[in-house]
This record gives structure tokens, C-alpha cells and sequence, in this order.
């Protein structure tokens, strides 16, 4: 007969902690439903490195290999996902590396004006010394 259409059937039921944490890796439907999102949603997640108990590896050819960590799945839907946004941390790094790039540039203007400095002190000695 084949697999029923979009909304025939009964809906499957969520699965439970206990079937979560019997699995090593988690399929991504069992996942999907778990949390409640889409097989879709799931998949993009994993790939795009967006959640912690999981992630989406090249396997062979073009083929993703998705691994789910029941552990992590659980707690996820237990707790929560820490989230900070993208812009947040892109500017936390902006800051840092700019404070970063201003000391070292700092100090090696403190060492050329030594040199400068020494160069200078060493130009008038010569110039006092010849007459």
C-alpha cells in the first residue's frame, strides 16, 4: 500500500526519556518528535552547529552522517539551550581582538620611541663631541 499521506493516520507519540536514552545515537525522526520539530528543522540545526547534543559529519561522497547524544537530547528538552545570538558573539570577538590589536600596537610604539629616543641621544652626542 505504501506509507500514508500527510495527515492519515494517527499521529506517532512522543517518545519518552527512557526510550531517548536507550539509543547510542538517536535517529533524527525519534529526535525530531522528542523535541517537536520538524525532521527538517532538525537536520538544519545539526548542520549548522545551532544545538549541543548533536552534530551533522561529512560521511561518504556528499552523504551526512548525523550523531545525537541521547544524554544531551534529554537535557536539552529538560533545561533549555543557552542561546546567544550570532551578533552578540561576533561583536564580543570584534571588541577582544581590537583591544588586542591596541596593546600590541601600543607597545611597539613604546619600543620605537625608544629607538627614536636612542637614535636622538646618540646623534647629539655626536654632533657635541665634533666641535
Amino acid at each position: 500500500m505504501g506509507r500514508p499521506k500527510k495527515g492519515e493516520g494517527a499521529p506517532r507519540p512522543t517518545p519518552t526519556d527512557k526510550e531517548i536514552m536507550s539509543y547510542n545515537n538517536v535517529p533524527i525522526d525519534i529526535a525530531a518528535r522528542y523535541i517537536g520539530i520538524a525532521e527538517s528543522s532538525m537536520r538544519l540545526a545539526l548542520r549548522e552547529g545551532r544545538v549541543n547534543f548533536g552534530f551533522a559529519a561529512q560521511g561518504a561522497g556528499s552523504h551526512l552522517i548525523y550523531n545525537i547524544s541521547p544524554g544531551g537530547l534529554v537535557k536539552y528538552k529538560r533545561e533549555g539551550l543557552t542561546v546567544v545570538p550570532f551578533e552578540k558573539i561576533q561583536d564580543l570577538l570584534t571588541d577582544s581582538v581590537c583591544q588586542l590589536v591596541d596593546a600590541k600596537l601600543g607597545s611597539m610604539r613604546q619600543l620605537l620611541d625608544m629607538v627614536v629616543d636612542t637614535e636622538n641621544a646618540v646623534t647629539a652626542h655626536n654632533q657635541i663631541r665634533h666641535r
